[in-house]
């Protein structure tokens, strides 16, 4: 890795940090987002090819002198297209284990969109397969792994131990409820400032705000990075260009019931005032209106139903569109 790509950036300060993490573990890094089928066989070919692409970028332990026969011909299993049920799940535990033996070190594991297959085979019948299938994946690697330094998961849903982990232990949950990761959620507002000033183009913070500042995470109001860049982007091209959503045309949430032909999208928005609550709901109401977030929908189901939601501490307003 190559330390000069982090220069001058704000996490290059924290020297302590950056010599104890920086370069210092080898890692095994997958995501999962490709995982996405209209059946299982489909899906679980497609988890294959992220093991393969993963496997190949650690072969040189095949020429490691500290790796035996056994240890090779294991390796060349994760290269295999036609991969049984029990290489696959135990084949990021395993990959640890040798990663271990090269580097005399234990090894930090990246997953990330781990939900993604979950929410694809649920849509389209697969679901309690899927489910075996990478609880016993994720279960091999997080927990009892000697080669296992730690591990950090990112995706949507909410890590439920009693799903696909099942017996690990020692979990960390850190959700946009939580407090402790809360501003890294997308972009503050002193974020944001100090981006308009460096573009010289601070007479737009007003309508970036109303546009973009759309989130609330635990103390912290903050902006959608994505929206946030490709906006600043398109002005380059077009200094009179309008803000839009970049960040595909769909709301805070959507629930899709694939097999009735039904869908339900809701815009939530934080109220910071009880008086406000009635106003928010409105709001989001509008927001659903105004950026069309139905009409993607509209083709493919029968029905789309649309909610504005407001809250304030532990009150809510509902109101359908």
């Amino acid at each position: 890795m190559d330390p000069t790509l982090f220069d001058g950036l704000y996490i290059a300060q924290n020297k302590d940090l950056c010599d104890a993490y920086m370069g210092r573990y080898p890692v095994v890094s997958i995501s999962l987002k490709g995982v996405d089928a209209d059946s299982y066989e489909k899906a679980r070919a497609q988890l294959i090819r992220i093991i393969n692409k993963e496997a190949r970028r650690h072969r040189a332990l095949l020429e490691d002198e500290k790796m035996d026969a056994i240890d090779r011909e294991l390796f060349v299993q994760f290269l295999d297209r036609q991969m049984e049920d029990d290489t696959i799940t135990s084949s990021l535990q395993e990959l640890t284990e040798l990663l271990a033996i090269h580097f005399s070190q234990k090894v930090v594991v990246l997953i990330d969109e781990y939900d993604v297959p979950l929410a694809k085979a649920y849509e389209n019948g697969y679901y309690d397969e899927m489910v075996l299938l990478l609880r016993n994946m994720f279960g091999n690697v997080l927990k009892s792994n000697d080669s296992l330094a730690f591990a950090v998961l990112t995706g949507c849903l909410r890590i439920a131990k009693e799903s696909i982990f099942t017996g690990t232990n020692n979990f960390v949950s850190d959700t946009i409820a939580d407090s402790r990761f809360n501003e890294y959620f997308g972009f503050t507002q002193k974020e944001v400032d100090q981006i308009l000033e460096d573009a010289e183009i601070t007479e737009l913070a007003p309508i970036i705000k109303s546009w973009y500042d759309g989130y609330h995470f635990g103390n912290f109001d903050v902006y959608c990075p994505w929206d946030v860049m490709n906006y600043l982007r398109d002005l380059q091209y077009d200094p009179q260009i309008l803000p839009r959503s970049y960040w595909k045309n769909t709301s805070d949430v959507v629930v899709l019931d694939s097999r009735n032909g039904r869908v339900a999208v809701f815009e939530a928005k934080y109220s910071k005032t009880l008086e406000h609550m009635e106003s928010d709901c409105e709001k989001a109401v509008r927001q659903i209106n105004d950026r069309m977030y139905a009409e993607e929908f509209a083709d493919n189901y029968d029905e789309v139903f649309c909610y504005g939601i407001s809250f304030y501490k532990k009150r809510c307003i509902v109101l359908r569109k």
